[in-house]
């Protein structure tokens, strides 16, 4: 049972916040004390709409590239270097030379895993 300070009166239920996909919003509802009546709860709600971007995620990467801001692209070199040490583990797998522990999805893993 959700807690009610002493004095108060009304239900308290549970806070919600809700974050919507299409369209895009934000909505937090809240229990607060009534705005005319402040011994009395009562549910109030903050709510947006988030406006729709302009570009895809593709144009927001190639912005930042173009606009010299880094933070959601990988420079060349990087990514050249993340494929040197990731390409051998794959090809390992591929030739059969390294074990993979295959499991059902949403189980606890592997049996071998389990001790």
């Amino acid at each position: 049972m959700p807690f009610v300070p002493r004095g108060l009166m009304g239900s308290a239920p549970g806070n919600r916040l809700r974050i919507g996909i299409h369209p895009e919003t934000v909505q937090l509802q809240l229990v607060m004390n009534g705005e005319q009546e402040p011994f009395l709860l009562g549910q109030g709600e903050l709510a947006t709409e988030i406006e729709p971007r302009m570009l895809t995620e593709y144009g927001e990467v190639l912005r930042g590239v173009l606009g010299g801001d880094p933070t959601l692209s990988v420079r060349g070199d990087v990514a050249e270097r993340c494929w040197h040490i990731v390409q051998p583990v794959l090809d390992a797998w591929q030739a059969g030379e390294v074990p993979r522990d295959e499991y059902a999805a949403g189980s606890a893993g592997p049996d071998s895993w389990r001790q």
